[in-house]
């Protein structure tokens, strides 16, 4: 158990598909588009990459992958850190249902 607990720490992949399979009977697929997002959003985290812009087509996990796993694994390795983002309203009041 502890390899997985510190795969998660470490990995934001994991952690995001632990965080999925909690919020969903769903599994969240590392589908080859979802690894090369979290590879940036990695890059973003070690100051390799200082912006990011994410356009993927609905229903392909924008706001699960950056908005809520990035943000909490980020925040879980560095609570001071700043994040800026961005969603419609209309979209951002259905979040409490993911």
């Amino acid at each position: 158990m502890k390899r997985a607990d510190d795969l998660i720490r470490t990995s934001l992949t994991a952690f995001a598909m632990k965080a999925f399979a909690q919020r969903s009977e769903q599994h969240l697929t590392p589908w080859p588009y979802v690894n090369y997002l979290v590879w940036h959003l990695e890059r973003v985290r070690s100051g390799a990459l200082k912006r990011l812009v994410v356009t993927l087509p609905p229903r392909h996990g924008k706001t699960f992958l950056c908005s809520i796993s990035f943000a909490a694994w980020l925040l879980a390795h560095d609570p001071a850190a700043k994040i800026i983002g961005s969603l419609l309203r209309s979209r951002a009041r259905g979040l409490d249902k993911l």
